[in-house]
C-alpha cells in the first residue's frame, strides 16, 4: 500500500505550493460548543461515567413559619455517558517515498488524516442533533425557507431561558446551523443592519462573513449539521447540553520502536486529545503513522438546548 505521490514530486516544490495544496477543512464548530470537563479514566472502549443531573422542585421549599424544618429527599437524575468510539486515521509513508519526500511533505499526509479524525468526531456531535433527541420543548419550524429569522433564534432563546437556563453565561451559549442557513442568514438585515447590531457589527458580517452574537449566543456554521428531508437544522444551546468524554490511548513507547506524541486540535476543546504514533513497519516496508483518540458523546441535559429547522 504506497501513498499516491507521484504527482508531488514530478514537479519541484516550493513553499508556497505546500501552502496552496493544504487540504479542505470543516469549522468542526460543534466540537468546540459543548461541555469537555468530564474526564474518563484509564480510557478502555465501553466504560460508562454516572454524572448527576440535580433536579428542582419548588415544592421542595415551603413556609414553616414558627413550625420545625421540613426536610426532602434530594433528587438528581444521572445522565451515562459511554467512552464508545475508538477514532483513528492511519497511513504508511513507504520507506522509498520517504526518500523523495521534500520539506514538510509530513505535513500534507498528516495534516489531512487529522481533519478526517475530527470530522468523525464532529459528526458524532451533530448527529446527536434531531427533534427527537432534543424534544424539552416543542421544535420550531423557522418563519422563512433555508435560514433563520432573528425571531426563530428569540423564539428559542425564550424556550431555554423560561426553564431557567443560565442564558447570562454569553460564553457557554451557541447558535449552530448550517452553512447554508448562515449564507442566506448573512443577507438578513436584522442580523447586519448597523441600526440594529452597530457599524463594526454590520462591517464584520458584510467583510468577514462573521455574525456577532445573538442574546448572548455566538452564531456559528458547521458543515456536519443535520439537514432534515432537505432542510437545514438550527440548535440553540449552552455547552452544558452536550457532554464529550476524550480518554486518549495510553503510552506504548516503553515497548520500543514507537514514537509518540499527543496533540490539541481546537482551541475551544483543551481537553480533546489525539495521540499520534509512529513506529516502522517491516511488513509495510514504511512508516506506519496512527492518529486516534477514544471519545463518547451524550446529552445530558436536554432542557439546556432547543431545536430548529428552516421552512
Amino acid at each position: 500500500m504506497a501513498n499516491s505521490v507521484s504527482g508531488i514530486f514530478e514537479t519541484r516544490l516550493v513553499p508556497a505550493t505546500v501552502m496552496a495544496i493544504q487540504s479542505l477543512t470543516y469549522t468542526k464548530a460543534a466540537l468546540g460548543s459543548i461541555y469537555w470537563d468530564f474526564q474518563a479514566a484509564g480510557g478502555e472502549i465501553g466504560q460508562t461515567m454516572n454524572v448527576p443531573i440535580p433536579r428542582v422542585d419548588q415544592s421542595d421549599a415551603a413556609d414553616i413559619g414558627g413550625g420545625p424544618l421540613q426536610p426532602s429527599d434530594t433528587q438528581h437524575d444521572l445522565a451515562q455517558i459511554t467512552l464508545s468510539n475508538h477514532i483513528s486515521a492511519s497511513f504508511v509513508i513507504k520507506s522509498w517515498d520517504a526518500v523523495r519526500t521534500p520539506e514538510k511533505l509530513s505535513e500534507l499526509y498528516v495534516q489531512p488524516k487529522l481533519e478526517a479524525a475530527l470530522r468523525q468526531c464532529n459528526s458524532l456531535v451533530t448527529g446527536l442533533f434531531t427533534s427527537s433527541n432534543l424534544n424539552a420543548y416543542s421544535s420550531l419550524t423557522s418563519g422563512a425557507a433555508s435560514t433563520f429569522q432573528r425571531a426563530d433564534v428569540n423564539k428559542l432563546w425564550g424556550y431555554l431561558v423560561g426553564n431557567g437556563c443560565p442564558t447570562s453565561q454569553s460564553g457557554n451559549l451557541t447558535f449552530l446551523t448550517h452553512p447554508a442557513a448562515y449564507a442566506n442568514m448573512l443577507s438578513d438585515t436584522a442580523f447586519y443592519s448597523a441600526q440594529v447590531v452597530g457599524e463594526d457589527a454590520a462591517r464584520m458580517a458584510q467583510q468577514g462573513g462573521v455574525l456577532v452574537p445573538a442574546l448572548g449566543a455566538t452564531i456559528k456554521f458547521d458543515q456536519q449539521m443535520p439537514t432534515p428531508s432537505s432542510k437545514y437544522a438550527g440548535v440553540f444551546l449552552h455547552r452544558w447540553a452536550v457532554a464529550g468524554v476524550c480518554a486518549p490511548p495510553p503510552s506504548n513507547a516503553e515497548l520500543g520502536g514507537v514514537e509518540e506524541t499527543y496533540v490539541y486540535p481546537l482551541a475551544d476543546a483543551p481537553k480533546f486529545t489525539f495521540q499520534i504514533q509512529m513506529g516502522y513497519s517491516l511488513r509495510d516496508q514504511g512508516t506506519l503513522i496512527n492518529i486516534h483518540t477514544n471519545v463518547g458523546f451524550k446529552i445530558v441535559r436536554k432542557d439546556f438546548a432547543a431545536y430548529a429547522v428552516t421552512a
